[in-house]
């Protein structure tokens, strides 16, 4: 995204003040052709679609991004139960999407996907209270 010196997309005067990189959120000078930080396109169609796309890509971020929580026996405790969720989503995704490979069927093999995917979310979630530090 471009923004000019009055603070806000598209206002103030004509000098620009810096170009946001469509990748990664670096801010750039606008004579660059590459992101400084991550060596993205700045400039080109490519740059311009990436550039629209980024802040709602950036949202789809921030709610995936892992959060710890703040009380370590709680996270502990929450993580457990979210690991024994998991399992039980992955088992039941796992029977379903069976089912709908042996018998057919949209509903078997929609609801098995949606299942493996909570699953796995909640696996990574728990994961990483598991296993970083």
């Amino acid at each position: 995204m471009i923004y000019r010196r009055g603070g806000k997309p598209g206002g103030g005067t004509d000098k620009l003040h810096f170009i946001e990189c469509p990748g990664c959120g670096c801010p750039n000078r606008p004579s660059e052709q590459k992101c400084m930080y991550c060596q993205a396109e700045l400039q080109g169609p490519a740059a311009a679609i990436k550039g629209h796309l980024y802040p709602y890509l950036n949202n789809i971020r921030a709610f995936f991004a892992f959060q710890q929580p703040p009380d370590e026996v709680n996270g502990w405790l929450r993580s457990g139960l979210t690991l024994l969720l998991a399992a039980g989503f992955i088992g039941l995704g796992t029977t379903f999407a069976l089912r709908g490979v042996h018998h057919g069927g949209y509903f078997n093999w929609t609801v098995g996907v949606l299942l493996l995917i909570y699953g796995g979310a909640a696996l990574r979630n728990s994961w990483g209270v598991f296993f970083r530090k």
